[in-house]
């Protein structure tokens, strides 16, 4: 595998953790979000030891998406807990990890099937 895709997975790895870590510590436990910052990270993990089938990653990152929106969908666009701002952290780990994890499935010469 690539060296820059290794460097984007750990950098995928890192924003799942650092999302994790603000979810800890501001007290803000949200299962959808963790259950999906482990999932794409687990995807990432794997990713770093073997080629999974393309479908695998899409599914991954599909799931991870839809977590999110349907967290969102749950609990609103601004956190109450910040004083009713908007989710910019959210949108910011979100949109990185997206952005991340579709170039990974683009660049990485996955198997297709």
């Amino acid at each position: 595998m690539a060296g820059q895709i290794r460097i984007l997975l750990y950098t995928l790895i890192a924003v799942q953790i650092t999302d994790l870590a603000l979810h800890l510590a501001t007290g803000q436990i949200e299962p959808l979000r963790i259950a999906s910052n482990a999932l794409i990270g687990g995807w990432a993990l794997v990713l770093l030891r073997q080629k999974p089938p393309c479908w695998i990653g899409m599914t991954a990152v599909l799931a991870y998406l839809a977590l999110n929106a349907i967290f969102l969908m749950q609990h609103g666009l601004y956190n109450p807990n910040q004083g009713g701002e908007l989710r910019i952290p959210l949108f910011v780990m979100v949109g990185v990890s997206a952005l991340i994890s579709f170039f990974v499935l683009r660049s990485a010469g996955l198997k297709r099937g």
